[in-house]
């Protein structure tokens, strides 16, 4: 979670409800083969106060 707030691929903030999305691209690897498996997106929504409502896989923030 730290990674996708502090270097997230896609920013956007919502002037009506005051809540910031936050996207990133993340790698699953295989630790055993070290190989990447798949690529998944991870959203975090963020409140003003900076406390952190949800995160769960999907799409990039639009």
């Amino acid at each position: 979670m730290r990674s996708n707030t502090s270097d997230p691929d896609v920013t956007k903030y919502n002037a009506t409800t005051r809540k910031t999305c936050f996207s990133r691209l993340i790698y699953l690897v295989n630790t055993r083969t070290n190989q990447v498996v798949r690529t998944a997106v991870v959203r975090m929504i963020v409140s003003s106060k900076n406390n952190i409502i949800t995160s769960y896989p999907g799409a990039h923030c639009k």
